[in-house]
This record gives structure tokens, C-alpha cells and sequence, in this order.
């Protein structure tokens, strides 16, 4: 089984026109890498995940604003630790300068989004979703090989 995941981000509706990150995430070293950037795409790619806010047939992950409070976190926390790498010629969509702590409330942090948040800028968000809730799929992969593996020296 390959530890990579590639998928595609297709995002509009925000500043800009829509877009579509071409992204991979290892999923043992826990790296996001944001490689690629193109039109919007409304189509799944042979091979590739797709995340969207479009209301698309065929997509993995919808993003909404239910996820972008957690998304925000995970892109910071990423930032913080080197696990995210948006390729030089993609740096203008970095969120940093979007998006700015806003204090605490029940829920955890809060964010004050600029009200010219680009589509790229939403993208990135919506990519770092989709590596975090691909996390407790690998670990639940894991968990069965090394059963399996267990279960392998128990029976001749």
C-alpha cells in the first residue's frame, strides 16, 4: 500500500476565480505538500482524491465552514512543525496574513477571516482537512496489518 495520497482541491464562491490545488499527502511522515495549482476542476482526476465546496457528484471530502475553524488550526500547526509545503510559485496562496487569532471561546481558538480570503487561500485550509481526517484512516490501517501481522506468527 503507498503512503501517499494525491487529491485535488476545487474551491470558488471566495475571492478570485475558482481553483484547483493538486496536492499529495504522506501519510507516514505526516507531510502536506501543495504541488500544483490549475483552473477549476469539477471533474475527479483518474487516481486522485477530490475536495470540493462545489456541490459535486462525485467528491471525498465537502468542504464547508463546519470544518474551517479545525482546518485553520491544522494549518497553523502544520506551519509551526514544517509538515506543510506549498511549492515557491503557490506562496501567494498562503493563508498567514488571512486569517488572525481572534481570542478563545468553548470551542477552542477562534479566527477573524479577512473578508478578501482568495480561493486559494480557502484551498489550503481545505487541503489540510483532507490530510487530517486521513490520519485515523492510516492508523486504522496500520492497526490491521500489525494484527494480521501478529496473527501470521500465531499460525504455521
Amino acid at each position: 500500500m503507498s503512503n501517499i495520497t494525491k487529491f485535488l482541491v476545487s474551491i470558488a464562491g471566495y475571492s478570485g476565480k475558482g481553483i484547483t490545488l493538486v496536492c499529495a499527502y504522506d501519510q507516514r511522515d505526516d507531510v502536506l505538500i501543495i504541488a500544483e495549482e490549475g483552473p477549476l476542476v469539477e471533474k475527479r482526476r483518474e487516481g486522485f482524491g477530490m475536495v470540493t465546496n462545489l456541490d459535486l457528484p462525485a467528491i471525498d471530502l465537502r468542504f464547508n465552514d463546519a470544518r474551517l475553524r479545525d482546518s485553520i488550526g491544522d494549518y497553523f500547526r502544520r506551519a509551526s512543525q514544517d509538515t506543510i509545503d506549498l511549492i515557491d510559485k503557490l506562496a501567494r496562496h498562503s493563508p498567514d496574513n488571512a486569517v488572525t487569532n481572534d481570542g478563545f471561546d468553548d470551542h477552542g481558538p477562534r479566527y477573524r477571516i479577512a473578508p478578501d480570503i482568495t480561493n486559494g487561500q480557502i484551498a489550503v485550509f481545505a487541503a489540510c482537512a483532507f490530510a487530517g481526517a486521513q490520519s485515523p484512516i492510516s492508523s486504522a490501517i496500520e492497526l490491521m496489518d500489525d494484527i494480521a501481522g501478529l496473527y501470521s506468527y500465531v499460525t504455521i
